[in-house]
Parts: C-alpha cells; sequence; structure tokens
C-alpha cells in the first residue's frame, strides 16, 4: 500500500470538518491515538472524547486492505498568506547559491544543521536537495562521502534488510519543493 502524507497549516481545523477514524498503536500495553494517522474508510472504531478511534492497530490495519492517511502540521505554511503566493513563489528559479548562505540556511526546514554536507554537495536541483535530504536519514548515511552519481544509483533502492530509517523518494522530493518554496521567499522578497 503506497505512504501517504498531507501536509496542512492547521491539522486540528482540517479534521474537525472531516468523518474520520483516528489511527491507534499500543504503547506500554495502552491504547493511543497515533499523531497523525486517520482512515476515512469505515472500520470497526469506537467513540472517545468525540473521537472516533480505530479498534485495529495501524500496524496491523495495512494487511487487512485498511488505507491510513497521515495529516500532518507543517508550520511553514505559516509563511504564507495564500495559495497564490505559494504558487508565486514556486514559479520562481531557486538562488541555489543561497544555500551556501549561513543566514539563508538556518531559517530553512530539515537542513538547517547540515551546511558541511549541502557545502560538500552544493545541490543545483530539487533531485540534488531531495538526495541531501535522503542522506540525513540513518538508512542512507553511509552514503555520505560518496560522488553524487554515485549516490543516484544507490539512494533510492530499498534494502530488505535495512532496519533504520529511510525516506522515500516521494517524501524527499516533497519536502525538498518545500525548501524551496521558503528559499525562494527568503531571497526574491527583500
Amino acid at each position: 500500500m503506497p505512504d501517504i502524507d498531507i501536509d496542512v497549516k492547521d491539522r486540528k481545523e482540517i479534521l474537525d470538518k472531516l468523518d474520520v477514524i483516528y489511527s491507534s498503536y499500543l504503547k506500554n500495553d495502552e491504547l493511543m491515538i497515533h499523531p497523525t494517522g486517520v482512515y476515512f474508510q469505515d472500520i470497526p472504531n469506537f467513540s472517545y472524547n468525540d473521537k472516533k478511534i480505530s479498534y485495529i492497530l495501524y500496524d496491523k490495519a495495512e494487511d487487512l486492505g485498511i488505507f491510513k492517511i497521515d495529516i500532518i502540521n507543517n508550520h511553514s505554511y505559516d509563511l504564507f498568506s495564500s495559495n497564490e503566493e505559494i504558487d508565486y513563489y514556486l514559479s520562481l528559479e531557486p538562488k541555489w547559491d543561497k544555500l551556501l548562505d549561513p543566514e539563508i540556511l538556518k531559517k530553512l526546514p530539515h537542513i538547517r544543521d547540515y551546511q558541511e554536507l549541502i557545502e560538500y554537495y552544493h545541490p543545483k536541483s530539487i533531485e540534488d536537495l531531495a538526495i541531501i535530504l535522503a542522506l540525513i536519514r540513518p538508512g542512507k548515511k553511509n552514503l555520505i562521502g560518496k560522488p553524487l552519481n554515485e549516490i543516484k544509483k544507490e539512494i533510492w533502492v530499498k534494502n530488505e534488510n535495512e532496519d533504520n530509517y529511510v525516506f522515500k523518494k516521494s517524501h524527499a522530493f516533497s519536502y525538498a519543493m518545500m525548501i524551496i518554496l521558503i528559499l525562494n521567499k527568503l531571497t526574491y522578497s527583500k
């Protein structure tokens, strides 16, 4: 089953308008509400604090054909006043050299603490930036230091024996686009 994450400005506002069943999991033998997962399917559930909670744990649901969607707060959207403003900044060509400016870099989500890596690989495309985002996840850190053309051959290959967290290609590209959106706002709005 595909893994779908939807980033929103205000998760609570969105979910209050929708009829969803909240995903659940066990923590120390206590049933907990998953921090982001919801179901739009009609599945076995119970009510708790005005929320419908799934009886089926999220890690078992997929095997039963139940499709979880993660609705995630993304506070980067707080920087923008409208969808039109987002579209405008996404339409601009990024000033890739600005990623090397420590003052700009520290304002960018996900990569602010990776100045050396940004300088070493100096991304010049969405793909390059997505690769850096994948490299900083534990499951792909072993590729750091290799030439970019070698990394491109391995970065999106799923290693079945890998226990460490990796970024899926779709997630890495989405996060890269968010970074570019913010980079463009910081560099074009001055």
